[in-house]
């Protein structure tokens, strides 16, 4: 029996919206207007909808000049996608509500039944990874997220499962599914997971310094998000502050040790100090990134661009194209076109700045 196929029978994802009815809520607006005596028109209030904090963190931070392009399309031609809402939270369209509520624009509403929460947070990371403009950090948290809330749906529905004898845990099996359906190894997915808990704990504290982090503003080793994540709230505000007035781009080993020693210094009030323990098991767990070197990203593409060259000319010469299928013609194509867009950026910048 083939066992990434009882994976796939095990748990999809897209059973969550399987059978479960959507219901259209129509058009709502903070200044809706009906008709009233001689033609005046009056001004009906709307009932604001919910934000859900987890959920909006779900949603990667836009491009400036694309936020602008859909302000501008807002203001101009007014808004025809539903907001889609769960148990009256938004789980699509925080830009669109935010911009829409600026304007007075009338919107859509869209109500999904999801059986669970961590279904809906499945369903709003799936969403999210199709997007473009993810940062790797930003698709490594979704991809967190979405395991995180798969075991959780595998655990509950399921427990450990029984393939050809041996028995599965919910663990394995959301990380499987995952590591199948983005190219990733399950252990990756295992990683991303635990860094995703730790950017919530961020997210808890200080909320820019997560969203800095997603957006690759500030970039940091794995080990040391962890380690910046288990910072008491003051002293995190304080690292987001340092960073921000030095200009720093990189969290790095001295910026966390220096946060440890000026708390445990005695400086501080004593209530918030961190205690001995606490403090050694933080050290424990960061590594020293090395010092930042403007080659460092470029020579490691170099280096990797020549397998890339070599995978495609081997699917070349092994695969008859006029034999795939036209899924598999159209997902090629759709990365193939971003590749040559991608590659062509970065020629075009490269050759700006000689």
């Amino acid at each position: 029996m083939d066992r990434q196929g009882d994976i796939s029978h095990i748990w999809n994802a897209d059973r969550i919206l399987q059978s479960r009815p959507v219901f259209y809520e129509g058009f709502h607006s903070c200044k809706q207007y009906a008709e009233g005596r001689a033609g005046q028109m009056i001004k009906i209030a709307l009932r604001d909808l919910n934000i859900d904090f987890e959920f909006g963190n779900l949603s990667p931070d836009m491009p400036q000049e694309q936020y602008d392009s859909l302000e501008e399309n807002l203001v101009d031609h007014g808004c025809r996608d539903p907001l889609l809402i769960w148990n009256d939270y938004i789980i699509d369209g925080h830009y669109r509500y935010n911009l829409c509520h600026k304007w007075d624009i009338p919107f859509p509403v869209e109500k999904i039944n999801f059986p669970s929460r961590e279904d809906a947070i499945i369903w709003i990371c799936r969403r999210h990874l199709k997007k473009q403009y993810l940062t790797a950090t930003n698709q490594r948290y979704l991809i967190g997220k979405y395991f995180n809330a798969g075991r959780a749906v595998i655990s509950r529905e399921h427990g450990e499962i029984n393939i050809n004898g041996k028995f599965l845990s919910a663990r394995y099996l959301a990380a499987a599914k995952i590591a199948e359906g983005y190219s990733f190894s399950h252990h990756a997915v295992y990683k991303y997971g635990t860094m995703a808990d730790a950017i919530d704990v961020i997210f808890t504290k200080e909320p820019e310094l997560a969203h800095r982090i997603l957006s690759e503003q500030i970039k940091g080793s794995y080990a040391n998000i962890r380690a910046v994540s288990k910072l008491p709230k003051d002293k995190l505000r304080s690292l987001n502050r340092y960073l921000s007035d030095n200009r720093q781009d990189h969290i790095l080993y001295s910026h966390i040790e220096h946060e440890l020693q000026t708390r445990s210094s005695g400086s501080q009030h004593p209530e918030a100090r961190i205690p001995q323990k606490q403090s050694e098991t933080i050290r424990a767990e960061i590594k020293e990134m090395p010092r930042y070197d403007p080659d460092a990203e470029i020579a490691s593409l170099a280096l990797t661009i020549p397998s890339w060259i070599s995978s495609i000319e081997r699917a070349q010469s092994m695969t008859n194209l006029q034999l795939i299928s036209a899924g598999a013609r159209e997902r090629i194509k759709v990365q193939l076109y971003q590749l040559s867009s991608t590659t062509a950026t970065l020629l075009n910048a490269v050759k700006e700045n000689e």
